[in-house]
């Protein structure tokens, strides 16, 4: 090709990049163009670096994170309401949450079972819905998922237009601490900071002795505080306490029109005088078994569907915002950065008091798992990557999955400014609602990935967690993107702890052969291949994932 033509066809692509300034979400259809040039034109990463910085400097000017509305994440093109239930004047089933509502009587189109609000089959709330106005604030019904559920599950519901008519919208109420939320309860109800203190153990996870034994107190004491509290708020149980907490925390967040949350606030920080701060989450039980949790590129926020299942397997799980996500600080960039992270987490277990934990991560948080395991193993039992990636090292690697994934990996890992365009056009892009063609573009033709992504949970996660990473800047993606689209094969050479990666048949990401082909590269356990799961399998089936952990530490008792 001639250097006519090599500027002619730069000058091009270099416009174009400049044209996402105005249209951000042009980017995904920039991609394939930017491979072929890369292909095509001399020394394309040192002639179109400079200009793809410079687009992205724009673009952090023209659309300041100060000023994105992260609620309006979108995975999916707007077609309709976004809830875990939906009926219409005729208590017809509109649209439901196919993880929460399983039953056939759930369909689109079908009429709401008898059962719903009732396992008797009474008609009382289905009086009560149809006297609800548009106007009205949210009111929180008990429902129940199917005709052998007996206990059923708490959902707010609000009467609301759409391009469907009117409907009745639900939304499960979540239990979850939130500090600003926790302080309006304790003013509204007037209650002691004791008082506070004890509501706040009881929903993270903890119990009754293990408060006892934080606050040098008797059980006995403990029990005649929590039985105070209940006469006080009129209530007759722990549960009911949880409720309530949790319908208060529901009712100030509840969306209108969508899936918006309250932004998350990280409530735990390590302030390293040597290191710089680490910022990170706790799950499950407070008094279980450690477990250090490595992200992925949404962050460190679990669904509660996985909170739930580390409580029941009394797991522990410690969660540090890894370096540039909100305020955790980071240094180097890609590999460097995984690598200078390891002895800053170490620090972080001894502040926490513990000794060594099992490793967990999924997808592209795996280089910092295996950058712990090869710098810091004595702090790790072993690590466990459900549905984790692995290093591409060479053709034979890439040639293994699908060509949107090879043509972002190939274009970040040889010209670095294309992760700063991609990760700031891609969340530019929000404003316009069109931030769902970047998920499209790279899970095209992984309907199971698509599916978990709009699911109503992992969705409230997926924008609580934007509103924290971004808060401080843009940094922590875009070193995630680069350290996945690295060689980082280095990472997982001469492992001394036991690494096993649980996978799935049908995740494209980690097609099955290349998973075993480079676990016996490296020296892993053999893959465990875990049916009906795929890339979100963490959260698909957070209860085989937490089994398996819970049953690593038994075997080593």
């Amino acid at each position: 090709m001639s250097s006519i033509s090599d500027d002619d066809n730069l000058q091009e692509i270099v416009a174009k990049a400049y044209a996402a300034i105005a249209k951000p979400d042009g980017m995904v259809d920039l991609i394939a163009e930017l491979a072929t040039a890369e292909d095509q034109i001399d020394d394309f990463s040192v002639k179109a670096d400079a200009h793809l910085t410079n687009a992205a400097r724009i673009l952090d000017t023209v659309y300041p994170a100060s000023q994105s509305d992260y609620s309006k994440i979108t995975t999916e093109r707007a077609t309709e309401i976004q809830c875990d239930l939906a009926l219409d004047d005729s208590m017809m089933i509109v649209s439901s949450n196919a993880e929460m509502f399983e039953a056939d009587g759930f369909a689109a189109g079908s009429p709401a079972p008898s059962y719903l609000f009732d396992p008797s089959g009474g008609t009382k709330e289905f009086r009560r819905l149809r006297n609800l106005s548009l106007d009205d604030e949210p009111e929180f019904v008990r429902i129940f998922v199917s005709d052998t559920d007996l206990e059923g599950r708490w959902f707010s519901v609000v009467r609301t237009k759409s391009n469907q008519g009117q409907l009745f919208v639900f939304h499960a109420v979540r239990l979850r601490w939130n500090t600003q939320a926790g302080k309006a309860f304790q003013t509204a109800l007037n209650l002691t900071d004791v008082e506070i203190a004890l509501t706040k153990h009881l929903v993270t996870g903890g119990k009754v002795r293990s408060f006892a034994e934080i606050r040098g107190r008797s059980i006995g004491t403990v029990r005649n505080q929590l039985k105070a509290l209940q006469r006080k708020l009129s209530i007759r149980s722990k549960e009911e306490l949880l409720l309530l907490y949790a319908g208060f925390v529901h009712s100030i967040e509840m969306p209108t029109d969508s899936l918006a949350a309250l932004p998350h606030h990280c409530e735990n920080t390590f302030e390293d005088p040597t290191f710089g701060t680490i910022a990170w989450e706790e799950y499950g039980d407070p008094d279980g078994h450690p477990v250090l949790y490595f992200h992925p590129l949404e962050g460190a926020l679990l669904t509660s569907k996985v909170q739930q299942q580390a409580l029941d397997h009394g797991l522990r799980i410690i969660a540090p915002w890894r370096p540039y996500y909100g305020d955790t600080t980071g240094e180097g960039w890609s590999i460097e950065s995984a690598i200078n992270f390891a002895p800053r987490v170490a620090r972080l277990l001894d502040y926490l008091q513990i000794k060594s934990a099992v490793g967990l991560t999924t997808q592209a948080g795996s280089q910092y798992l295996m950058a712990m395991a090869k710098y810091q193993p004595e702090r790790l039992y072993g690590g466990v990557l459900a549905a984790g990636y692995l290093p591409f090292v060479d053709r034979a690697d890439f040639a293994t999955i699908p060509k949107s994934h090879q043509l972002q990996m190939r274009l970040a890992r040889t010209v670095p400014a294309f992760a700063r365009i991609y990760q700031r056009a891609m969340l530019a892009s929000i404003r316009d609602g069109e931030f769902y063609r970047f998920v499209e573009n790279f899970y095209r033709n992984c309907p199971r990935e698509l599916a978990a992504l709009r699911s109503p949970d992992m969705l409230t996660s997926i924008r609580r967690s934007a509103f924290y990473i971004f808060s401080k800047g843009f940094d922590g993606t875009i070193d995630t993107m680069l350290s996945w689209a690295a060689d980082w094969s280095e990472l997982c050479e001469n492992i001394s702890i036991p690494i096993q990666m649980l996978a799935s048949e049908d995740d494209r990401a980690m097609p099955a052969e290349f998973v075993r082909k480079s676990c016996v590269r490296y020296g892993f356990n053999d893959p465990i291949f875990v049916p009906d799961t795929g890339g979100f399998m963490l959260f698909e089936e957070p209860g085989t994932v937490m089994r398996h952990i819970q049953e690593s530490f038994e075997r080593r008792m």
